[in-house]
């Protein structure tokens, strides 16, 4: 990712807005905040997660955001590079809501089998109201939104009974915002 005096170069922006929602002047100002504080291009797993709680001000944002840094990390070296980065910040604040859709499924299937179990859905909730501070009584439970969303009830969600699920009910719609 070329640079000029610490602004992206024009060749690189106009890739990153192609494949991103963000504008030039955002990205801009997006990779000088990154490169700010991570001088080498990239941002570990241990600092992403730092960072990504000091933003939401919550210590118990912790294991969701390594959750969020398992899928920014597309090439799994445990760095990401700005590219990296800001086309994650992308698909989980600025997409369209179907790639925001299947941004969110990749986050629940923590195992990458394309599809998600009852305790992945379990674990990625549990770390989301902690992330968030809702309290788990006032929300349905994992138990009640994995059984609305596995219709064929095999015992996984595969990404069509997520996004049909998701899509066809309110309810479940507000859990995913984040």
């Amino acid at each position: 990712m070329g640079s000029n005096h610490g602004k992206l170069d024009p060749k690189d922006v106009d890739d990153l807005m192609r494949m991103t929602e963000f504008n030039g002047k955002e990205l801009n100002n997006i990779y000088h905040e990154f490169r700010k504080d991570n001088g080498n291009g990239y941002i570990d797993r241990t600092a992403f997660v730092q960072k990504f709680s000091n933003i939401f001000t919550s210590s118990s944002g912790s294991e969701f955001a390594d959750h969020a840094f398992r899928l920014f990390d597309v090439n799994q070296d445990g760095l990401l590079n700005f590219r990296e980065f800001v086309i994650g910040l992308s698909l989980s604040y600025k997409a369209p809501l179907e790639d925001k859709l299947f941004w969110i499924f990749k986050l629940y299937d923590v195992n990458k089998s394309g599809d998600i179990t009852m305790d992945e859905l379990d674990k990625i909730m549990d770390s989301l109201y902690r992330f968030t501070s809702k309290a788990r009584a006032e929300l349905s439970t994992s138990r009640e939104i994995f059984m609305k969303l596995d219709v064929n009830k095999d015992g996984r969600i595969t990404w069509s009974e997520f996004r049909q699920g998701i899509l066809k009910n309110k309810e479940l719609m507000k859990l995913l915002e984040f």
